[in-house]
């Protein structure tokens, strides 16, 4: 069995793709660079399970706007979670546990305790792990969760220099992703931005910054649109390039702060990709 991540690019040219199970996590505003409208890289992302039949599963996250209303054609069967209990839902969170409704007169739970911040529990799509398989097996999958440790430039913690935390979200190449890392922080942050503008609007950002970000440190070719973005909000800087912006960051941090690079953007204006964009690291 193979675990694939397949992007809306890939899902534009593919026939006849018809996976076990399909994980839809979340859509937001992407790539409006490519795709001529919002609705229309929705219905990029929801191929993932045209093709779908019998026996097979799409898993939806209910809490999704994007995602709530979709039926599915065919005889694909969708199976839906979030993080209140409601009808049709299959997964949900229940008081310090997720409990997963395999059948009507079943059901099974797991401490939720490893997941953090809690918009993390919305990914974790429990139905997928029981589907995929002959039977379910929370204990394994709660053994894992609470053994995961994150992937590379996902959030990542880098170093701790003078009692501040940098951490690598490079990963975060959307307003979205920004945002949800930005809220992962109770403390301050100092958030390195920009790259590649993607089309997005980065209001949202600059709303979930406010009270979060003492200083925005600007780069690359989206960094005028960032810092107009920002004017009057947040405290900002602009940036020549990646060792320039952490400078700038190290400089603007107090001690307890976060340096987040969440850059809301592509990398392709100075990168080959994300994870070259991890200079960040380099630099310190």
């Amino acid at each position: 069995m193979a675990v694939l991540e397949v992007s809306s690019f890939q899902l534009d040219t593919m026939e006849k793709f018809r996976p076990v199970v399909s994980i839809v996590l979340n859509v937001s505003p992407d790539h409006l660079d490519r795709y001529p409208s919002y609705e229309a890289y929705v219905q990029s992302k929801l191929r993932i399970c045209r093709d779908q039949g019998e026996g097979q599963y799409a898993i939806l996250n209910d809490d999704d706007e994007a995602l709530k209303g979709f039926s599915a054609a065919g005889s694909v069967s969708v199976l839906r979670y979030g993080i209140k209990e409601k009808k049709e839902r299959q997964a949900f969170v229940e008081g310090r546990g997720i409990k997963v409704v395999w059948q009507p007169t079943a059901s099974t739970s797991a401490s939720k305790d490893a997941l953090s911040p809690a918009s993390t529990i919305k990914r974790i799509s429990w139905p997928a792990c029981s589907r995929a398989g002959s039977r379910p097996w929370p204990s394994g999958i709660q053994e894992t969760i609470e053994q995961f440790r994150g992937l590379p430039h996902r959030l990542e913690w880098v170093h701790s220099i003078r009692d501040i935390d940098f951490y690598d979200d490079s990963k975060a190449t959307n307003v979205d992703a920004a945002v949800r890392s930005v809220e992962s922080f109770s403390r301050p942050v100092i958030l390195i931005a920009g790259g590649r503008h993607k089309g997005g609007d980065y209001a949202p950002l600059v709303a979930a910054s406010r009270g979060k970000v003492r200083n925005a440190i600007f780069l690359g070719e989206s960094k005028d649109l960032l810092a107009r973005a920002f004017e009057n909000a947040i405290s900002y800087q602009l940036a020549s390039d990646m060792g320039n912006a952490v400078s700038l960051a190290f400089a603007s941090a107090r001690p307890k702060d976060v340096v987040l690079l969440a850059p809301a953007c592509s990398s392709f204006d100075m990168f080959s990709d994300y994870a070259h964009r991890d200079k960040f690291s380099a630099t310190l």
